[in-house]
């Protein structure tokens, strides 16, 4: 209905970590995970590391107005809407009669 919403699950990340661009019909999105969770007792340890740099690039299926998009991150979920670029009516082909001077 005049929009496309683009969801991804970047659980660990916070919106300073993602970059989002707009280059032509084409959306880029980036990241990086940077996050260590350590848990244990004095005799067992558990460490999770979670490093590494992302990209992905999707083409967009139609243009959208670059100025109105609109990016918002909550619980680990980014959410870009970005409204389409309004069609133009093609006018119909329309006969015009050409008068006769009286």
């Amino acid at each position: 209905d005049g929009h496309l919403v683009l969801s991804a699950d970047l659980l660990g990340l916070q919106p300073e970590d993602v970059d989002i661009h707009l280059r032509g019909n084409t959306l880029t999105i980036k990241g990086e995970y940077k996050s260590e969770d350590t848990e244990g007792d004095e005799n067992v340890y558990y460490r999770e590391r979670r490093y590494g740099k992302f990209h992905r690039s999707l083409k967009l299926p139609v243009e959208v107005e670059a100025e109105a998009i609109e990016a918002k991150f909550e619980d680990g979920v980014l959410e870009v809407t970005m409204p389409k670029v309004p069609k133009v009516e093609e006018t119909q082909a329309k006969r015009i009669e050409i008068k006769a001077k009286a």
